[in-house]
């Protein structure tokens, strides 16, 4: 249509694929509106008298709703005998538009003159006729060959987008869907939606199974620093199981020892079997070394679990000291490490048992 063709040739002016225009509003209906809104008082028939410098339109209300568009005369203010024209063209448009009666007349446009009222109002006595300004907005800078009433069709389209911007009502706007898909950033057709809700759907799925990954990593990681604690346990364990064998390897090697002792002469056989005696009637001591130099001094090392045995064992030798005797648990078991000087053994009663 003309308005389309006028739209793409104001871009192709500026050098544009298209211009970004909200809304087309059609001038008559626009028009018909606005007047309508400030006349609401009005009943019946009425008949919006616009006039151009060239062109001149009609449009019939019935209580202040649409009821006909004349097309656009070829009449303006500057024609010859302009009014009189007017006036016969508004009856033959009553009677296209089966229009028996006009009870009001509003008169607008680039015409303000009285003789204009005077010649619609002689035409038609029964009828109110009145000019329409613009109301609720002003118009400045306005030129010495216009006049403010030029511009109420700008003023009833300008009120119309903004009273629909605050959405105080509804008008009509011509502009097409096509053009308002070009004026978007994005152009998108259901299949573009489709595609970009599949986009959405795939990366929340995809956002979802990583969180998943995430938590079953972290619980593998919590997993595994159990395991690597349990096993730093289990090798803790498996150094004082080591400890542990080291010295019931030195009890054996103790019991050799007195093995090879009882080999001997008559004075290591009798010590032997006085401590062989005394470990068999006080089973909480151990002897772990017994040592004998060439002078004969006996020296006792081991183990027990009670200090009042090893004092014992030491007071069973004359002139014996107890060198030390040192805590030193084994597992959970309270354990004590001892050391016993005997002193020198003659072979006589100097080392026999106190009586």
């Amino acid at each position: 249509s003309n308005y389309l063709e006028a739209i793409y040739s104001l871009a192709r002016i500026n050098n544009r694929k298209f211009l970004k225009i909200p809304t087309v509003k059609s001038a008559e209906i626009s028009l018909a509106t606005y007047i309508a809104r400030k006349r609401f008082y009005e009943k019946g028939n009425s008949l919006i008298l616009y006039m151009g410098k060239e062109y001149s339109k009609f449009i019939f209300l019935k209580d202040l709703k649409l009821l006909h568009l004349s097309s656009t005369l070829s009449v303006g203010k500057n024609s010859f005998d302009a009014h009189n024209v007017i006036v016969s063209k508004i009856l033959l448009e009553m009677e296209h538009g089966s229009i028996d009666n006009i009870d009001n007349i509003a008169v607008c446009g680039e015409d303000e003159s009285e003789d204009l009222l005077q010649a619609v109002s002689e035409a038609y006595p029964q009828s109110r006729v009145s000019f329409q300004k613009i109301e609720s907005m002003k118009i400045e800078d306005v030129d010495s060959f216009s006049n403010e009433s030029s511009f109420i069709i700008p003023a009833a389209v300008a009120e119309e987008y903004f009273a629909e911007i605050d959405k105080k009502l509804e008008g009509i706007n011509l502009l097409p869907n096509y053009i308002k898909e070009e004026q978007k950033v994005f152009h998108l057709e259901w299949k573009g939606i489709l595609v970009l809700l599949l986009i959405i759907a795939a990366g929340l799925f995809f956002l979802n199974t990583i969180n998943s990954n995430i938590q079953d990593l972290k619980q593998k990681d919590k997993e595994i620093k159990q395991l690597l604690d349990v096993q730093a346990r289990n090798n803790e364990a498996v150094q004082k199981l080591k400890s542990y064998n080291s010295k019931i390897q030195n009890v054996d090697r103790s019991k050799m020892i007195l093995k090879q002792l009882s080999s001997g002469t008559e004075l290591v056989s009798t010590q032997l079997k006085k401590l062989s005696d005394f470990t068999n009637q006080n089973k909480t001591l151990w002897l772990g070394q017994l040592t004998m130099d060439d002078n004969k001094n006996l020296k006792l090392e081991g183990y027990t679990l009670s200090r009042a045995v090893v004092k014992k064992l030491s007071d069973s030798y004359n002139g014996s000291i107890l060198q030390n005797i040192i805590y030193e648990p084994l597992r959970d078991i309270r354990i004590f490490k001892f050391s016993i000087d005997a002193g020198i053994l003659t072979g006589g009663k100097n080392n026999e048992e106190k009586k």
